[in-house]
């Protein structure tokens, strides 16, 4: 069966790679992975055809993930020795499913990312943007940042990062005795402030994982201190085959709303982030500034240039702006059809007036087209064009 990038293939794929030995709920204490790799795997429909981008992958099983179902991911990370441990991860994951894989790595600062602009589909940054830090700036805005420009308009990206579970922002650019490298723990105001408000970039979704109970009895964080203080680590070994489920009952993805009401629980937050069509600093101009419609029966223009004389389609609208590259039919409402404003001949019967009135119409109609196939381009041909049509009509 061919795996369509969902979360059940996921844990098919690390069941059949690793056996009983499955890596994430031996290292992952904090039972969040899973719930991560989960919220990754349903907002990103991922595509063989497409360009994926690992910020900060270090050996994850994910990009692994990706290259199995098809794709050639880039995985980026500062410390070039995670290459060779890739490599070796890659070889296993080949001999497990028969498989052969296409990864790309690059040792790069992913606050400065030397990719080409707009060159990525979709991006992942699971855990990571918190222990970016450089000296040029917030090294998460900057990461972000640099997340936004490779990303193509309409790319998707999801990031996850560790909340500060009901505490304040905790930025620690060289480690203490919580953790030994740079990290960070965000509040819901940092979050906002640091990752949601990049202008290039808008918000799909935002989700926590947070530590709950079904059972009334317990409070939310009952069974979290029993897998992390009693269990020891060979006996959460032992339920390795059942930690997906566990972590979607005990840690659970849940909305925004309700991670308000319960900050000391949230330990986790989950963002899509989708790149804008339109980049910041660009403001899309105004219809009546740079469209032509074409509306039923006749050309209806707004003042300003006109980018093409090709029928559109019903519904479309030619739409241009500087530095944007050429110009492309886009969905915008179109005026109410009218019809045009009765010529001042049409007032009488006389037959041979009213020949007129269409002779003239007919000629006027054509100086209209013409017009908006060389305005801009050929003003002095325009104006000739012009002249010539007022001769025949005998207005000259």
């Amino acid at each position: 069966m061919t795996p369509t990038g969902s979360f059940d293939d996921f844990l098919k794929f690390e069941r059949q790679v690793f056996g009983e030995n499955l890596p994430i709920p031996i290292y992952d204490g904090l039972m969040i992975r899973y719930g991560e790799y989960r919220f990754a795997s349903e907002m990103l429909a991922f595509n063989p055809t497409d360009a994926v981008l690992d910020l900060g992958c270090e050996t994850n099983i994910f990009i692994l993930y990706l290259a199995y179902l098809g794709m050639c991911p880039l995985g980026v990370d500062l410390n070039p020795a995670v290459w060779p441990d890739l490599q070796a991860r890659a070889a296993l994951v080949e001999r497990a499913t028969g498989r052969k894989l296409r990864i790309n790595f690059c040792a790069q600062d992913a606050t400065q990312l030397d990719l080409p602009p707009a060159s990525v589909d979709k991006a992942i940054a699971i855990s990571s943007i918190e222990h970016m830090f450089c000296a040029q700036g917030n090294g998460d805005q900057l990461a972000i940042a640099s997340l936004a420009r490779v990303l193509k308009p309409g790319g998707l990206a999801v990031v996850t990062v560790p909340m500060s579970e009901g505490d304040p922002f905790h930025e620690e650019p060289v480690g203490d005795e919580i953790l030994a490298g740079p990290y960070r723990l965000y509040t819901p105001e940092t979050l906002q402030e640091r990752i949601l408000s990049q202008p290039d970039l808008e918000v799909v979704r935002l989700g926590y994982l947070a530590h709950s109970t079904p059972d009334p009895r317990f409070p939310p964080l009952y069974f979290f201190r029993f897998w992390r203080d009693i269990l020891t680590e060979a006996e959460r070994a032992k339920w390795a085959w059942a930690n997906p489920i566990l972590v979607s009952v005990f840690n659970p993805i849940i909305a925004p709303e309700e991670g308000a009401s319960r900050l000391e629980t949230v330990n986790t937050a989950l963002v899509c982030l989708r790149k804008r069509a339109w980049p910041s600093g660009i403001a899309k101009a105004p219809e009546t500034q740079t469209v032509f419609h074409q509306t039923p029966g006749y050309l209806h223009s707004a003042p300003g240039r006109v980018f093409s004389d090709s029928p559109l389609p019903e519904g479309k609208t030619i739409v241009h702006n500087a530095g944007l590259g050429e110009p492309s039919a886009m969905p915008i409402p179109l005026p109410e059809a009218r019809s045009p404003e009765p010529h001042p001949l049409a007032v009488t019967g006389n037959e041979a007036q009213l020949a007129d009135r269409q002779r003239i119409q007919a000629l006027e109609k054509r100086v209209v087209e013409l017009e908006t196939y060389v305005h801009g381009v050929h003003r002095g041909r325009v104006w000739r064009l012009m002249m010539r049509a007022n001769r025949l009509m005998g207005r000259s």
